[in-house]
């Protein structure tokens, strides 16, 4: 198997293993999902019903299909050691997390 196409499975496997948890818990509670995931609700309701021949499809595309929410403030806010307690470090980068995807919901709906 050649690098390229390692490279492609190992792509196709990420993205399958994330749409499978996304739908998991899209199912679960709708709400907390969008909420965790930084989905707006249309794409939300469209994950949740897509089927496994649907979702196999969309991970085989050869590029990964999911981007990461943090920029670099919060990312490096998150790994910088603080004198913060753990549980209270946690709930601060979610906190952030969550401003950041309810500023990106509003252009989203804006556009």
């Amino acid at each position: 198997m050649s690098e390229s196409s390692k490279a492609a499975a190992d792509i196709a496997e990420l993205n399958l293993g994330y749409l499978l948890l996304v739908q998991r818990l899209i199912k679960e509670d709708l709400a907390t999902a969008m909420f965790r995931l930084g989905l707006n609700r249309e794409l939300a309701t469209l994950l949740g019903r897509m089927t496994l021949a649907q979702i196999v499809q969309i991970a085989s595309t050869g590029h990964v299909i999911f981007s990461f929410r943090l920029d670099a403030k919060v990312l490096e806010h998150a790994i910088t050691p603080t004198n913060l307690t753990t549980k209270l470090h946690q709930a601060h980068v979610a906190i952030m997390l969550a401003k950041e995807s309810a500023e990106t919901a509003e252009l989203a709906e804006a556009a």
